[in-house]
């Protein structure tokens, strides 16, 4: 049985390249100048030392994309430059993949429409952008759709073995693609019927989960260790969101309308279409590839409904076969299609850079840039504090996370402020000095406070209490022996320098 788009090496390659360069060229222009998330740093830091027990990078481990990263960093310096080349190698392989399932299934003007959709996705491009392991979830579930679907309805032996292998080894760069993936290949196992397939691909799909697993326990400690850990991470990250986990409804609710507007989104650039097309060529498709498109969306869909997602990115296992079907549709209009697919896949675009209220404001530009001009403002004023004296770092709920500061302010201490403790970050890493109940401070190093964002009072509370000079992004505290100050419920006591030497602070 022949696929309906035939598809020669050459166009291949060209469209390979093609995708590579668009990709490339709308996502490096706008990418960050500094590791964008938390887990960005601990990524960073992943590419120096792998040890998911210390979080570099966190739970699960994510070991092959670190290996990769660790391939690129070898001609990329700078790391968050290599994991926006990662991100970039990732999207381009998934945009290919859905590309070719697309031109598969419907033929060569749904591959286009579907990869051009793909592409243009604000989904896709938040995630390239910002943090691009979650890019490997869409390359996974590309590349399985694409095998998967030959083996379901091509009856192609060879793709259902190399399915299970590469849902193992996809695994290795992003753990929950296994849960999501596994019904898709299990649904095509099942149709087959063949006892000895079953084993065949039951052992490639372990063997590729072994060769990072193996690897991962190993470094955290034993199996023992890796699972506690595990279980740990789940409870601490899903606790506020999923039923399942003890969260409030209130919470739970959010999720679950997070998890259809961030799938929903896509739909939006060519929804409007419907009302165009030939119905009865729709119906008949949907009839024929209904099971399969339900198979592979529904068990990552229902996941992000009621498990976890807290970013629009997580969502990046189901937003292809959003895509994919937008192509399908696209590809039952009969009059002005190539029309259609330009401004369906232009409107997917505009939506990145719509200023959109409520959930949907996630998955824009916006947040990007914000959070990049609040990191970037935030440490050049700590390096401006620097370069005039000696200066510590207090970090209080801050935009700018701890991880940042301990990453980007490798030699200077930086004490971290949570309910009801404080502690030392990074190379000064341990529990911070304490007298009284108060927290010490040294009385040699000028304080610089990185508070929460306005609103929450810190600013005029430490400027009244403290005397605190507002350096933009930071405040400043001359470090007085004797002097006392609060930060949420935490008291902190400038300590007494030590018998017969001064202060060496410097006012800025």
């Amino acid at each position: 049985m022949k696929a309906p788009g035939f598809v020669s090496g050459r166009a291949q390659w060209l469209t390979g390249i093609g995708l590579l360069g668009v990709i490339a060229a709308t996502r490096w222009p706008l990418a960050p100048a500094h590791l964008f998330y938390f887990d960005s740093v601990n990524f960073a830091l992943a590419l120096d030392d792998f040890n998911p027990a210390l979080h570099q990078p966190q739970p699960p481990g994510y070991p092959l994309f670190v290996l990769l990263s660790r391939l690129l960093h070898i001609v990329v310096a700078q790391p968050h430059q290599v994991f926006l080349v990662a991100g970039i190698l990732g999207a381009a392989a998934a945009a290919w993949c859905l590309w070719r399932l697309a031109t598969d299934m419907f033929g060569p003007f749904a591959g286009f429409a579907a990869a051009a959709l793909f592409v243009f996705s604000p989904i896709l491009w938040f995630g390239g952008l910002t943090n691009q392991v979650r890019i490997y979830s869409a390359a996974v579930s590309c590349l399985l759709g694409w095998l998967v679907w030959r083996a379901w309805h091509l009856g192609s032996h060879g793709s259902l073995r190399v399915a299970a292998l590469i849902l193992g080894l996809g695994a290795g760069f992003r753990p929950p693609v296994l849960l999501f993936g596994f019904p898709l290949l299990a649904a095509a196992w099942l149709r087959g019927r063949n006892p000895r397939a079953l084993l065949v691909c039951g052992s490639l799909l372990g063997a590729g989960v072994l060769v990072w697993l193996a690897a991962v326990i190993l470094v955290v400690g034993g199996p023992k260790a890796y699972f506690a850990l595990l279980a740990s991470y789940s409870g601490e990250q899903f606790g506020a969101t999923s039923l399942l986990f003890g969260a409030k409804a209130a919470g739970a609710w959010r999720m679950a309308r997070s998890a259809f507007w961030w799938n929903a989104i896509g739909a939006l650039a060519w929804i409007w279409i419907l009302p165009l097309v030939d119905w009865g060529e729709l119906r008949a498709k949907l009839s024929r590839f209904g099971a399969f498109f339900a198979v592979w969306f529904v068990p990552g869909y229902l996941f992000q409904s009621f498990v976890h997602v807290a970013d629009p990115d997580q969502t990046l296992f189901t937003v292809p076969v959003v895509c994919l079907l937008g192509g399908m549709v696209l590809s039952c209009l009969h009059r002005a299609r190539l029309a259609a697919a330009v401004l369906s896949a232009a409107a997917s675009a505009a939506f990145f850079f719509v200023p959109w209220r409520g959930l949907l404001k996630a998955t824009t530009y916006e947040v990007v840039r914000q959070v990049d001009r609040e990191t970037s403002r935030t440490l050049a004023a700590i390096n401006r504090l620097e370069s005039a004296g000696e200066v510590q770092i207090l970090s209080y709920d801050s935009f700018v996370t701890w991880r940042h500061l301990s990453y980007y302010f490798p030699n200077l201490p930086v004490l971290v402020i949570e309910p009801g403790r404080a502690y030392r970050a990074g190379l000064h890493g341990g529990p911070a000095a304490s007298e009284g109940g108060a927290v010490l401070l040294d009385p040699g190093k000028r304080i610089v406070v990185v508070p929460p964002p306005p609103g929450r009072g810190v600013r005029k509370a430490l400027i009244r209490e403290a005397a605190a000079d507002d350096v933009g992004p930071v405040l400043t505290i001359e470090p007085r022996p004797g002097l006392e100050f609060r930060l949420g419920n935490m008291r902190f006591k400038v300590a007494p320098p030590p018998s017969g030497n001064r202060s060496r602070s410097t006012r800025v």
